[in-house]
C-alpha cells in the first residue's frame, strides 16, 4: 500500500518526509518551530521545498531572480556560469545555495519602466515575489533579486516590509541589480560579466545576512574605494566582498584571519536576518 502523502500524527509533514529524515511519522512533532540545521528554516519550510533541494540538517539559503525588461523588450538574463560562482563561497562552508529562475514561481518577467524609483520596487517586490499575499510563505523563505536596466544607486538591498530607507535594517530580503552596472564593469580588463554579476550578487546577499556599514566601518565604506582614498589603507586587511576596494575582485566573505581591522564576516553572518521582523 503506497501511504505517500499521509499525515497519521496530524504534525503538517507527511510519512514519506518523516521517514527520510528520521523522525517518526507516529509521533506528533512541533515541525513549525523545529529547525535542526539552524539555517533559519523551519521543517514546514524544508518540506516545502523538498523537491527544491532542501535539507534539515544542512543549511539552505534560497534566491528568486526575476528580471525587468529592457527598453526594447529584450530580457539580459544571469547565466548559469554566473550561478556557479554565486554558490561556491557558500558550498564552501557547506551551505547550499539554490535559485528559483522558474523552477518554484520565480524567473518572473517585469515589464519595463523608465524611471524606477525605491518605492516602485517595493510594489514590484509585492506583485512579482509575494504576489499580493502578505502571508505569502516564500517570505520566510527566499530572499529576492530584481535585476533592471538602469538605477541609481546601481545596486542596493532593501526590505518590502517597510518604506523605501537608505539601510539595511532587520528584514531585509531583497536586493535590486541595474544590467547597465554590470555592462559598464565588463569592459574593465580581465573582469567578465559572469563574475561581476556573481560578485554584485553576493555583496548584496551579504547585507541579507546582517553585514553592513557600520558592522563593520570597512563594510560598503566609500573611503575604501579607491588609492587615493585614506579607507583603502584603513581597511586593507579586511580582504572581504563586503568591501569596496575588493568587490570585483574577491568572491568571498572574510573570515577574519588578515589582521588588523580585519572582521569575520562568515562567523558573524545571521542567516535569519532576512527574516520579517516580529
Amino acid at each position: 500500500i503506497n501511504d505517500a502523502g499521509q499525515d497519521d500524527d496530524t504534525d503538517g509533514i507527511p510519512i514519506e518526509w518523516e521517514h527520510r529524515f528520521g523522525f517518526n511519522p507516529s509521533i506528533w512533532d512541533d515541525h513549525m518551530h523545529l529547525d535542526p540545521d539552524g539555517d533559519s528554516l523551519n521543517n514546514i519550510e524544508e518540506y516545502q521545498t523538498w523537491a527544491f533541494g532542501s535539507d534539515p540538517f544542512r543549511k539552505d539559503i534560497f534566491l528568486e531572480i526575476d528580471y525587468m525588461q529592457e527598453s526594447n523588450g529584450d530580457v539580459k538574463y544571469v547565466s548559469t556560469a554566473a550561478l556557479e560562482l554565486v554558490k561556491n563561497p557558500y558550498h564552501r562552508r557547506n551551505i547550499v545555495f539554490h535559485f528559483d529562475t522558474g523552477q518554484l514561481d520565480g524567473g518572473d518577467i517585469v515589464p519595463y519602466d523608465e524611471k524606477i524609483t525605491f518605492e516602485k520596487i517595493r510594489s514590484l517586490w509585492n506583485t512579482y515575489f509575494l504576489h499580493n499575499d502578505t502571508n505569502n510563505w516564500r517570505r520566510g523563505v527566499f530572499h529576492y533579486v530584481l535585476f533592471v536596466p538602469d538605477q541609481k544607486p546601481g545596486a542596493y538591498a532593501f526590505s518590502g516590509d517597510v518604506p523605501p530607507y537608505w539601510g539595511y535594517i532587520p528584514g531585509t530580503n531583497g536586493f535590486t541589480i541595474a544590467t547597465s552596472v554590470i555592462e559598464k564593469k565588463a569592459k574593465i580588463p580581465l573582469l567578465t560579466a559572469d563574475h561581476i554579476t556573481a560578485s554584485l550578487i553576493v555583496h548584496e546577499m551579504g547585507h541579507n545576512l546582517g553585514i553592513r556599514f557600520g558592522r563593520p566601518f570597512g563594510c560598503d565604506n566609500k573611503l575604501t574605494s579607491r588609492p587615493w582614498r585614506i579607507g583603502w589603507y584603513i581597511w586593507r586587511n579586511y580582504r572581504s566582498i563586503m568591501n569596496y576596494r575588493y568587490t570585483y575582485t574577491i568572491l568571498d566573505y572574510s573570515d577574519g584571519s588578515h589582521g588588523k581591522r580585519d572582521y569575520d564576516d562568515w562567523e558573524n553572518i545571521d542567516l535569519g536576518y532576512f527574516e520579517k521582523p516580529k
